[in-house]
């Protein structure tokens, strides 16, 4: 997902405002439900998006389906994008929330993907690992490629290590076969 210049002004203002709650995840994980429900249904993300509705009618909206289920923080947030014709910045904003929030609190966030699906007790080793390399706490996301025939890739902020074999049989089809041993 390409971040706007838009998503990361809001996200930074937005961050500044929750980091002094009692707990600022909470007011994450809220904002997250919204953009989730109005990525995941259509017609409410083609009414918000829409050219023709115009600011004030999208404020309306937004307010007559959230004010009832969501904080006044982030209410005033969502009809100010509306407002300004901005909720399609919403999921980069969610994102970099997301960044800041976890850096607070020192979580650091994991993405591995396997060719079979891990069992508790190998999650723990890997979490385990990946802490003491990080120094910070691990949040894990567990996902499975059957493209990666085995091993795993791991994704630790902006550090990307392959220990799969997809990769190594791709170095040795690149390798000029004169270097091949055989």
């Amino acid at each position: 997902m390409k971040i706007s210049r838009v998503s990361r002004k809001y996200a930074a203002a937005y961050f500044e405002l929750i980091r002094k709650q009692e707990n600022p995840r909470e007011a994450l994980v809220e904002l997250q439900s919204v953009s989730t429900l109005i990525e995941g249904e259509a017609e409410l993300h083609r009414l918000l998006t829409h050219p023709q509705l115009s600011p004030p009618e999208k404020v309306q909206l937004v307010q007559k389906l959230l004010e009832k289920h969501v904080s006044e923080h982030a209410l005033r947030l969502l009809t100010m994008l509306a407002r300004n014709n901005l909720l399609a910045a919403l999921p980069g904003i969610c994102v970099l929330l997301e960044q800041h929030v976890l850096q607070m609190i020192g979580v650091q966030r994991a993405v591995i993907t396997t060719a079979v699906p891990l069992d508790d007790g190998e999650k723990e080793h890997i979490r385990e690992r990946l802490r003491n390399m990080t120094g910070k706490e691990i949040e894990m996301e567990s996902r499975v490629d059957k493209g990666l025939i085995a091993g795993l890739t791991i994704q630790v902020g902006d550090k990307f290590i392959d220990g799969s074999v997809r990769l190594q049989l791709e170095r040795v089809r690149a390798e000029p076969k004169s270097a091949r041993v055989g």
